[in-house]
């Protein structure tokens, strides 16, 4: 949770498809950013907290793993892009 670039808010809907996934402890493969356009990093896990600290919102994996949401590219091939507008 070192990142220290300006957070991009996700989509309101993906965020509710979160914490749907986590309340039904589906197994999720989440793809993230990297950067290099041909790198993607694939972690395979459940959901098991989406939270948000110092106005940055993350997710945990049961396997210990702790992801900044707009460093998600998809998930469970749903394609994570777009801002939450309010």
């Amino acid at each position: 949770m070192t990142d220290k670039t300006p957070y991009q808010t996700i989509n309101c809907s993906l965020y509710d498809q979160l914490l749907l996934w986590s309340t039904k402890q589906t197994v999720c493969d989440v793809i993230l950013k990297e950067s290099s356009e041909n790198e993607s990093k694939v972690l395979r896990g459940v959901i098991t907290d989406v939270f948000t600290k110092d106005k940055v919102e993350y997710m945990t994996l049961d396997i210990n793993a702790i992801i900044r949401l707009d460093h998600i590219k998809e998930i469970n091939n749903m394609l994570f892009a777009g801002e939450c507008k309010l």
